[in-house]
């Protein structure tokens, strides 16, 4: 039960950073006319040099570097004949993430890291499901060398853990773990950060591969990167971590397993009984 709750915490947590942004942004499109072209590369070749007092840094730094300079109107000019082959989107959220968001009904899922009953790390597939004001957590959990399907529930202002595969259920009161409430983690009963502000982007490789990596600062001064690949949600994490220590994203997308939010078929058992077949 332990292990079941670690893993929920987690992805919680995980899922507690994500907020509403505005919209994408074409790299090297300092001026706002939703394309770049030869008109921004000579707005950042005049920044550079002097002649141009402000412009905006993120989009004028094309390739990443933390630096505007003639580089970035060398790309821009690139883009313009096409013989430019990176990505020209930065701050890719808004497009990605939050429309699926917004509807209220999702399901994402990603890897979480936990430790064994026996303290070695281990990963965790978490599949997060989001139906309006309920939500469902599942995973496959080891338990005596047996893998199992295991599901926290959160429906109509109650709290179930269940295990399909034995058929059964068992309620949980919102004080079984002490301190902590559980009807706090019910993720449907969370509301997604609107203040954080786009900070910027950069290009991360990892495993031979390049990600376009977009960074969010919440209010309270947290940056958390959202990496992309191929246009689709890939990872996240703190900004101060390593790309092989960021969140595994291996699908997000709109809409929900009905059935993860049916008792029906299931058998309801005393929570005490249910912790005795795990021990």
């Amino acid at each position: 039960m332990k292990k079941i709750l670690s893993i929920l915490l987690s992805a919680l947590l995980a899922v507690s950073v994500l907020g509403i942004s505005a919209s994408a942004r074409t790299l090297g499109d300092v001026d706002g006319d939703k394309k770049a072209n030869a008109a921004d590369a000579l707005k950042i070749l005049q920044y550079t040099v002097g002649t141009l007092d402000t412009i905006d840094k993120k989009l004028a730094d094309v390739n990443c570097d933390g630096t505007v300079n003639s580089a970035d109107a060398l790309i821009v000019l690139r883009v313009c004949v096409g013989t430019y082959e990176g990505p020209t989107e930065v701050d890719l959220k808004p497009e990605v993430i939050d429309p699926i968001m917004k509807t209220g009904k999702f399901t994402l899922g990603m890897v979480v890291d936990t430790v064994d009953k026996e303290g070695k790390p281990t990963s965790v597939p978490t599949t997060m499901m989001v139906n309006g004001k309920n939500s469902c957590v599942a995973m496959t959990i080891n338990i005596g060398g047996k893998k199992l399907n295991a599901r926290v529930l959160f429906l109509d202002k109650k709290i179930y853990f269940v295990f399909p595969d034995l058929k059964v259920y068992t309620e949980i009161k919102e004080n079984s773990f002490g301190d902590i409430n559980l009807n706090d983690l019910n993720l449907g009963n969370m509301e997604f950060d609107d203040s954080s502000t786009y900070a910027g982007s950069f290009y991360s490789t990892y495993n031979g591969k390049t990600y376009t990596v977009d960074s969010y600062k919440s209010a309270d001064g947290s940056v958390i990167d959202y990496y992309f690949l191929d246009g689709k949600w890939a990872m996240m994490g703190n900004h101060s971590a390593k790309p092989e220590e960021a969140k595994k994203i291996t699908s997000f997308k709109a809409g929900v397993d009905e059935s993860y939010f049916s008792l029906e078929e299931l058998f309801q058992i005393d929570f005490d009984k249910l912790a005795e077949l795990f021990k």
